[in-house]
């Protein structure tokens, strides 16, 4: 079993004392029309997904992830203050239902 990866909490970092660590990846190298070819085939379905998997196993993004501990809890909205409203904007609720947001002329 791999050793599990404990990250620090973002407010007990030291940014200058952090070193950035280098992976080592394998990917296609592709440009023009095999790029086109290659975001084709990735967005086709199921072969698609196949071929995503396909390049997480070899660059061991699933394994890295799965070994990190991340202290901090998953951030669903931004913790930065609302800017101030501008002029002639019209703020809705969010948390509204759809149709209550739609205008009609």
């Amino acid at each position: 079993m791999a050793k599990k990866r404990v990250m620090v909490a973002a407010q007990n970092i030291d940014l200058s004392a952090v070193q950035y660590e280098q992976e080592e990846i394998k990917a296609p190298h592709l440009t023009g029309l095999a790029f086109k070819l290659f975001v084709w085939i990735v967005e086709a379905p199921i072969i698609g997904s196949l071929i995503i998997s396909l390049l997480k196993k070899q660059n061991k993004m699933t394994q890295l992830l799965r070994n990190t501990v991340i202290p901090e809890a998953p951030m669903f909205k931004p913790e930065y203050p609302p800017q101030e409203p501008e002029p002639g904007v019209v703020s809705l609720d969010e948390d509204g239902k759809p149709e209550d947001r739609v205008e009609w002329p």
